[in-house]
């Protein structure tokens, strides 16, 4: 009976705790660890703690477990070595998750080429919303092993470089003149640009039949960029 009253008091004990905390803690942290985490840990744990209560029961009325526990080791290997590609997602997810490099509407690419907002970043795999508005799934072991690029971290704000150039008897004072009052009036109509910066601009060399000039500007996020592009070249 002490087992057995052992058992459902560390079971509850365990379920009450972890319902406190996602009720007065889970909603204050930062982190999407525990987010993710405390869910499965609330369906998981109870059964762990019964299968080994359950075990302790059996010992105590004289059965042998050792051949349950022979059995639960090799049929442990075996489910291990089935559930491989899905127990490499599940740690690398967790490293994704701990590391905080990724969040939910970051824009990031992925060496390969794929694009596109953060939906969701799971056990398994991080759900990617491309430009096209498709649904892409990539398992979290892909995730780990790529160069991810995040345009939304450390700050939202991308910077633009143009590049251009004008004719060798053009006045460069007065084109230098002419290009950053455009610049400063952009910036105050402009709903793309990003705060708290200023437009640069400068001549870069010599072409085969003109100066080539550049301007850099920041955008205030990646989809902004296009539309700051399309301002300035007008």
């Amino acid at each position: 009976m002490v087992i057995v009253i052992l058992t459902i008091s560390i079971s509850r004990i365990t379920s009450v705790f972890l319902d406190w905390y996602s009720r007065k803690i889970l909603k204050k942290t930062t982190t999407e660890l525990d987010d993710k985490l405390v869910p499965p840990l609330k369906r998981i744990l109870p059964i762990v703690i019964y299968l080994l209560g359950a075990l302790q029961l059996l010992g105590y009325f004289g059965f042998s477990i050792s051949p349950i526990l022979a059995g639960l080791g090799i049929g442990g290997i075996a489910v291990a070595l089935a559930v491989q590609p899905t127990l490499s997602n599940f740690f690398a997810g967790t490293y994704v998750l701990t590391e905080g490099a990724l969040k939910e509407g970051d824009f990031i690419e992925i060496e390969g080429g794929i694009q596109g907002y953060v939906s969701s970043v799971g056990w398994r795999s991080t759900k990617i919303r491309d430009r096209f508005n498709n649904l892409v799934l990539i398992p979290n072991s892909k995730m780990a092993e790529s160069v991810v690029t995040n345009f939304y971290s450390p700050e939202t704000a991308i910077n633009i470089l143009i590049t251009s150039g004008v004719a060798y008897e053009e006045n460069l004072e007065n084109v230098e003149v002419t290009v950053k009052d455009t610049l400063q009036q952009l910036l105050s109509v402009s709903e793309n640009v990003a705060n708290n910066t200023q437009p640069r601009f400068g001549f870069s060399e010599f072409g085969d039949s003109n100066i080539n000039f550049w301007i850099f500007m920041q955008a205030k996020d990646w989809s902004a960029s296009f539309q700051l592009k399309s301002e300035i070249i007008k």
